[in-house]
């Protein structure tokens, strides 16, 4: 699928904050789409494939990510996509969604996983909503 310039500086600013987040190393980050240069693709997480993946390392679980633009965000495939990916997470302990979108939208993307995750039945799962994007 074909990703907007907006929804590409979107994934560029996880792969940006996931090493001052997580100390993760830029050789671990997978990226989905054009922005990836050589990386290798993120795995299917059910039938869906996240912008960007940190595989479980030892004692680091999982991290997923995922950038939305404001007219994609509130989707019905969005919504099952995110979904998704919270129930893939709960049974690893500490795994975390990220999920970025334009500063304004922050308050309905944090609602939107915060009640997602209820309804997946995920309080373990962390989320993050990069905030100050522009």
């Amino acid at each position: 699928m074909a990703h907007s310039s907006q929804h590409e500086r979107l994934v560029q600013a996880i792969v940006r904050w996931l090493p001052a987040r997580y100390g993760v190393l830029s050789a671990d980050i997978l990226v989905d789409g054009s922005t990836s240069g050589t990386r290798a693709r993120p795995p299917c997480v059910g039938v869906f494939v996240p912008d960007v993946f940190v595989p479980a390392l030892q004692e680091r679980p999982p991290i997923l990510g995922e950038a939305k633009t404001p007219l994609d965000l509130e989707t019905a495939r969005s919504v099952r996509q995110l979904a998704e990916f919270l129930s893939w997470c709960r049974p690893f302990p500490g795994a975390t969604v990220v999920l970025a979108v334009p500063w304004d939208m922050v308050p309905r993307g944090r609602n939107l996983l915060r009640h997602l995750r209820t309804r997946a039945q995920a309080p373990q799962v962390n989320i993050e909503v990069l905030e100050n994007l522009w």
